[in-house]
């Protein structure tokens, strides 16, 4: 009679280099988005492209890429995300979402406001928006799900060497 002993799988070892591999994946991927968030994003003063970054982080399932605003970064007297949300969707007349679309007044009862070029006006359109998220997004997306496929097959190299 012939025993024959089998080895049970080191699952938790194996699930384990499977995370560390998604992790890493993700990390990988962060420069070539960084590259079309910079391309993609408005540069007229640069703090929005700085604030904008591709941040992974660890899930329930394993990583995840997410290009957002850092929460208390600062452009000027803003924070870069109220700078994200009026650029992306417009202000005064101009503005995407429910509510009345109106004119942007002067605070000052009879004073003129003073635009960053130096104009003075009593009132204005307001800014159109600009979808370069939805731009960013379209871009990226291939990109990282090709940088997935390829650390998908890491992951399970290194799942086969662990188990």
């Amino acid at each position: 009679m012939t025993v024959r002993e089998i080895k049970a799988p080191d699952v938790p070892g194996m699930l384990g280099a499977i995370d560390a591999e998604a992790r890493e994946t993700m990390k990988d991927a962060r420069n070539p988005v960084k590259d079309i968030v910079n391309q993609e994003a408005p540069r007229k003063t640069g703090e929005l492209q700085k604030a904008l970054a591709p941040r992974s982080a660890k899930t329930a399932t394993g990583a995840k890429l997410a290009i957002s605003v850092g929460k208390r970064r600062r452009h000027g007297k803003v924070t870069a995300a109220q700078v994200l949300r009026w650029t992306t969707r417009g202000t005064g007349e101009n503005r995407e979402g429910p509510g009345k679309k109106k004119k942007i007044k002067s605070k000052r009862r009879f004073g003129r406001m003073t635009l960053p070029g130096g104009k003075k006006v009593y009132s204005v359109k307001g800014q159109e928006p600009k979808h370069y998220m939805v731009k960013i997004e379209a871009r990226a997306t291939p990109v990282v799900e090709r940088e997935c496929r390829e650390g998908a097959k890491k992951a399970a190299r290194a799942a086969e060497l662990a188990g």
